[in-house]
């Protein structure tokens, strides 16, 4: 007999006190992905903006603030950037906090990717 564990798509997400479950089903997954490439494409806009001096710096920071939150937000859910906000007020650990929440997603979208091989790779991985 042949038996294969299924892997959950739940993921657990914890920032603080927060806690937010994420079902990453292939549609979550495709979505998410859009998210990031828009985000990427935004930024650069930005950067490229600041660069040749059509955007003060200032504008520029507010802008990367602003799209770092509503990204949490279609990440995590509304409000979630706010709350995020009201325990660290500084839009700079917002970015951060992007950042954080989109490695540690892409970490784990890995490890569904790897399934049931996890127990081979960690074995050959301690030797």
């Amino acid at each position: 007999m042949i038996k294969i564990n299924v892997e959950s798509t739940q993921i657990p997400v914890e920032i603080g006190e927060l806690k937010v479950t994420i079902d990453a089903t292939a549609d979550w997954e495709a979505k998410y992905k859009k998210l990031k490439e828009d985000f990427d494409k935004k930024t650069a806009a930005i950067s490229k903006k600041t660069e040749d001096g059509s955007l003060k710096t200032e504008t520029a920071d507010k802008q990367y603030y602003d799209l770092a939150g509503k990204s949490i937000d279609a990440i995590l859910g509304a409000g979630t950037a706010e709350h995020l906000l009201s325990i660290s007020p500084n839009p700079r650990i917002l970015s951060g906090c992007y950042f954080s929440i989109k490695n540690a997603l892409d970490a784990e979208l890995d490890l569904m990717l790897v399934g049931i091989h996890k127990e081979k790779i960690n074995r050959y991985l301690k030797g």
